[in-house]
Formats: C-alpha cells, sequence, structure tokens
C-alpha cells in the first residue's frame, strides 16, 4: 500500500541564467518525518525550500506536497506554511560597496572600518567586488 509522501521531487531542475541551483533532484519525505537540507553555500538549500512554497517554478521535473502539484502560487496547500528570510542588502551593490554603504548609515568612514579585513574574515575575499544580487543565501548571511 502505497503512502502519501509529504514532499515527493523527481528530476527537479532550476536554473538562474547559467547559473545550475538544482540539477535533477530526487526525492522523498514521509509524513511526520522531519528532514534537514545541509550543504555548502550555493548548493540549492534555498532555492528548493522557495520551489517548495511555491515562491519559484522548477525549470523541470515535478515536485508535490501532499500529492498536489507545486508551482508559482499565491497559497500553498492546506497545512503548509513557510517563508524564506534573507538579509538585508542592496542587491545592486557589491559586497564591498553594501559594507561600505552599511558604515556610512552608522556614521563611520568606511575607509577606515577594515573593510578588506571583514571580508576576508567572513570567506568573501573573492566577490567583493561582484554585486550582492548573484549572492547564495548563506554569502549574503556572511555579508
Amino acid at each position: 500500500m502505497d503512502t502519501l509522501l509529504a514532499v515527493r521531487a523527481r528530476g527537479v531542475t532550476k536554473c538562474f541564467g547559467d547559473v545550475v541551483a538544482l540539477d535533477g533532484v530526487d526525492l522523498d519525505v514521509a509524513q511526520g518525518q522531519i528532514h534537514g537540507l545541509v550543504g555548502p553555500n550555493g548548493a540549492g538549500k534555498t532555492t528548493l525550500l522557495g520551489l517548495l512554497l511555491g515562491l519559484a517554478v522548477a525549470g523541470s521535473g515535478r515536485l508535490e506536497i501532499l500529492g498536489t502539484p507545486v508551482g508559482r502560487a499565491l497559497a500553498a496547500p492546506d497545512g503548509v506554511a513557510g517563508f524564506v528570510d534573507g538579509p538585508g542588502l542592496y542587491p545592486s551593490l557589491t559586497a564591498r560597496q553594501n559594507l561600505a554603504a552599511l558604515a556610512a548609515l552608522r556614521g563611520r568612514d568606511a575607509r577606515t572600518m577594515g573593510i578588506d579585513d571583514v571580508l576576508d574574515q567572513v570567506g568573501l575575499t573573492d566577490v567583493a567586488d561582484d554585486r550582492a544580487r548573484g549572492f547564495s543565501l548563506g554569502m549574503r548571511q556572511r555579508l
């Protein structure tokens, strides 16, 4: 006898331009189970949650919650709720510019705030001059 799955994903893919966020994801979560999504920054954890909540649509594959297909929707199936939270950054500014703007808002001179040291401490030196809009949730949280 088949039991109804809380979550079922088959071959789910999602791309943002040339960036492949999810590549053929298969997942089964039985009702009453708790699962965690673990992986490095940019692995697609937040993207998968966004798809499950109907905040975006997969490029291909099939995604179901409680047997109901999930797509972009204004409401999740009954009994399903959630949100994807993220830090408030200026997406069109680079990591370095975001930190300089924050320093300025606090009345500090960005030239003396050690922004490069901070970027190094949080592992964002290599993307210091990239716009925040392309950062994964984990990278934005560190920023």
